[in-house]
């Protein structure tokens, strides 16, 4: 049996793209819309399968909940009803996705084998926000493996196929009615492999078996069946990923090593925590493992400074080396300026003293009573570097100091905390000091007040329409939030700039994602084949559907019955202009046959 041409009267099928395990995927035309998508219908094998039908529209159910720029959209979802050969009618399910342009990460795995360190921790972070997303929103994926995983030609990471998505809280999220277990054999958590419940930490250890794969070249474990290799992520730990490849930093064998942790409970227990480590590990390796050039543009912009709320709750090992380090810098460069503040402070001494003295021997040479005179004051250093003049003091830089501990420092420095005013900042953590008014390195009377700027933590986001791409990553890159790009056909605005952008203009959280519709050219509009042997009104709809003027024109015919349409001008296939006219030719019967 096969689809028709246009489904639910709205999408234009155009060619065949892939083949799944219980649906065949179509490039096709949104008529509607005028948009190219994505149409995964129901193999034909299955259609009367009420368990995959059920299985397939729960997938769809699952998908259009989630709108992440990393995860591939689901726009609509529907059946349509075919007639058979025999006459028969059938229903045929389908759902419409987001059109990808790029490669699966299986693809390039398979052709390139294992990818940097760098390159890999790019696209396991991508796969970590739509994880993070879906988790939050209450489910859980259950496939995670490359083939689920595509990247843009752009180099964004889209998680695709929640085929076998459920929620979180269903009891039955591991298993069909037939208690098969669901998965791909190489990432199947240890729980899955036994059948037991599923929730978001087995997304998290399939997402650790996509990581080493990608650092390695292969897959953590491997065996002649699924049964063996499921065996393996039971009872099996993985050899170590740098031992396979050299160039693996080992800080990446102890974040694997911990996603593929047979007990959940050892494992990470949410993907920011995943990701944050990858980051870590990604910023500690540098030296060690200097940045290799790569040839995959990456549209993932934000830096390795994580979100405030990254950090609540679970901390991992990385962390907490990293922090120890940090702390000890930290007290090292206090005690430093203290004993500076100490020196300085006696020299300052001596020369108030030195002074004194100088200044009653010239007022009274010869041991006489002098009148009194002012006290002397030298303000307290506040950098090293600084030299201020008597009675004033360098204002310290307190970017990045919480309120409580840039008051101190303030206060400590004999002058007085003023106005506390908050604005936004892409960098700076919520709550922590921006920048202070008069600004750091300038020299202040004693006393005089600071005015203190607080980060709210949010980012003023610009309305990018009408900027070019490049302007519009610069930016981005600026404001240190996560960018993808989508094309779109337009007639109207410049190609290769800004038509569109989720969120809009506006306030929002720091370090969050941002999707932006970039026009290009629009393509021709082709004539459909299907306007042949159909009702007139039939076909002046489609074509005017597709923006196209229709005008009609009566023709004999012995074979196209009365009102229907024999042919058309410009023919079916013909590639036009949007508001191209298109005659078609309209059957009047057949020709009178001349009399005797």
């Amino acid at each position: 049996m096969k689809i028709p041409n246009i489904l639910a009267s709205r999408y234009e099928i155009l060619r065949s793209i892939g083949r799944g395990g219980m649906a065949d995927v179509y490039e096709a035309r949104d008529t509607r819309l005028k948009r190219i998508v994505a149409v995964k219908v129901l193999r034909s094998d299955l259609w009367g399968d009420s368990q995959f039908i059920d299985r397939f529209q729960k997938e769809a159910h699952a998908s259009a909940q989630l709108n992440n720029p990393f995860i591939v959209s689901t726009y609509d979802a529907g059946e349509d009803i075919i007639v058979n050969t025999d006459g028969s009618e059938q229903n045929v399910s389908f759902i419409v996705m987001e059109y990808v342009r790029g490669e699966t990460l299986k693809a390039i795995l398979k052709e390139r084998g294992a990818l940097s360190y760098q390159e890999a921790s790019k696209i396991i972070e991508g796969v970590l926000i739509a994880l993070d997303y879906s988790h939050k929103a209450g489910l859980v994926h259950r496939d995670i493996k490359p083939g689920n995983v595509m990247i843009t030609e752009s180099g964004q990471v889209k998680v695709m196929d929640f085929g076998i998505a459920r929620a979180l809280a269903d009891s039955s999220a591991t298993q069909t009615e037939s208690k098969s277990v669901l998965g791909t054999a190489q990432y199947l958590s240890p729980e899955q492999a036994k059948g037991e419940l599923v929730d978001s930490r087995s997304d998290l250890y399939s997402a650790g078996c996509v990581f080493y794969e990608m650092l390695t070249g292969k897959t953590p474990f491997t065996g002649d069946s699924p049964v063996a290799i499921a065996y393996q992520h039971v009872s099996e730990n993985a050899v170590p990923a740098s031992e396979l490849n050299p160039n693996v930093p080992p800080l990446f064998d102890k974040i694997i090593a911990k996603a593929l942790q047979k007990d959940r409970k050892n494992r990470y227990q949410k993907a920011q925590s995943f990701r944050n480590d990858v980051r870590l590990a990604v910023e500690h390796s540098k030296a060690a493992f200097p940045l290799t050039p790569t040839n995959q543009e990456t549209e993932v912009l934000s830096p390795l400074t994580m979100p405030s709320d990254i950090n609540a709750g679970e901390t991992s090992q990385i962390q907490t080396e990293a922090i120890s380090r940090q702390q000890a810098l930290e007290n090292d460069e206090k005690a430093k300026k203290k004993r500076l503040i100490i020196i300085f402070s006696i020299i300052g001494a001596v020369v108030v003293a030195a002074a004194i003295v100088l200044v009653l021997v010239f007022m009274n040479p010869f041991g006489g009573k002098t009148e009194p005179t002012s006290t002397v004051t030298i303000a307290p250093v506040a950098s090293p570097s600084a030299t201020p003049k008597p009675g004033t003091v360098v204002i310290e830089d307190l970017h990045g100091l919480s309120q409580e501990a840039a008051r101190n420092a303030i206060e400590s420095a004999g002058l007085e905390v003023g106005e506390i005013v908050t604005e936004n900042s892409p960098d700076v953590e919520k709550d922590k000091v921006t920048r202070t008014d008069p600004p750091a390195g300038q020299s202040v009377e004693a006393k005089s007040k600071v005015k203190l700027y607080i980060s709210t933590g949010m980012v003023d986001l610009p309305d990018f329409t009408g900027m070019s791409k490049d302007a519009v990553r610069e930016k981005l890159t600026e404001l240190k939030l996560i960018v993808s790009f989508d094309e779109e056909e337009s007639s109207t605005v410049k190609p290769g700039t800004a038509i569109s952008q989720l969120p809009a203009a506006g306030t929002i959280p720091q370090h969050a994602s941002v999707s932006v519709k970039i026009a290009k050219k629009e393509s021709a509009i082709i004539v459909p084949e299907s306007i042949i042997g159909v009702p007139q009104e039939n076909a002046m709809a489609m074509l005017q559907d597709l923006e196209l003027t229709p005008s009609l024109v009566m023709q004999a015919s012995d074979t196209v019955q009365p009102g229907y349409v024999v042919s058309s001008n410009p023919t079916p296939g013909s590639g036009v202009k949007r508001g191209t006219a298109v005659t078609l030719y309209i059957s009047s019967g057949p020709a009178p046959t001349p009399g005797p």
